[in-house]
């Protein structure tokens, strides 16, 4: 009989979980994507939500790799470190939203408080010889980054479900900020 690891259980919590949001109508899960990496072995979950109708996206990734599945297998700890899978929220606006950064970065610390640490990020794609501003640059996205301290277990699943929820929150405040005409 197979026996599902940390890995196994988180994913299907988090999968469930989305799903539910969208069956629901909280959010419409606009995308999933399920890899093993097969040169490191390891592997990486995504589901990407969204509000219906809205602009901005909410991407969950879950991963995990092959020294994870070493430990939990042989039921080993090491002293730094515990079997597990990093969980990780990746927001993305539509890249005139940077403007603002300031406002959506006082959303995000008020929604997720001192659990995580935010990375914002602003990616700029353009073509010099198309002569285009670099405001109106197709490919261009701000996004930003929550992480939350090590990995996650089992004894978490529990928590999902709200952390989840705590996303489409901060789609909804996010959504609702006065954007440049």
């Amino acid at each position: 009989m197979f026996d599902p690891t940390i890995f196994d259980n988180l994913k299907v919590v988090l999968e469930g979980s989305c799903y539910d949001l969208d069956r629901e109508g909280e959010a419409v899960v606009t995308g999933r994507e399920d890899v093993l990496d097969l040169a490191s072995l390891g592997r990486t979950f995504v589901m990407r939500l969204a509000l219906p109708g809205g602009r901005c996206e909410a991407e969950w990734s879950l991963q995990s790799g092959l020294a994870d599945f070493a430990m939990e297998l042989a039921g080993l700890r090491r002293a730094a470190d515990r079997p597990g899978a990093v969980l990780r929220l990746r927001l993305t606006m539509p890249p005139a939203w940077a403007r603002q950064a300031d406002q959506a970065d006082a959303i995000l610390r008020r929604v997720w408080g001192e659990e995580s640490e935010l990375r914002h990020e602003y990616r700029l794609a353009f073509d010099p010889q198309a002569g285009a501003s670099l405001d109106e640059a197709a490919g261009s996205a701000y996004a930003v980054d929550v992480r939350f301290g090590g990995k996650i277990d089992e004894s978490e699943l529990e928590a999902l479900d709200g952390m989840l929820r705590k996303s489409v929150l901060c789609l909804s405040q996010l959504e609702e900020l006065e954007q440049p005409g």
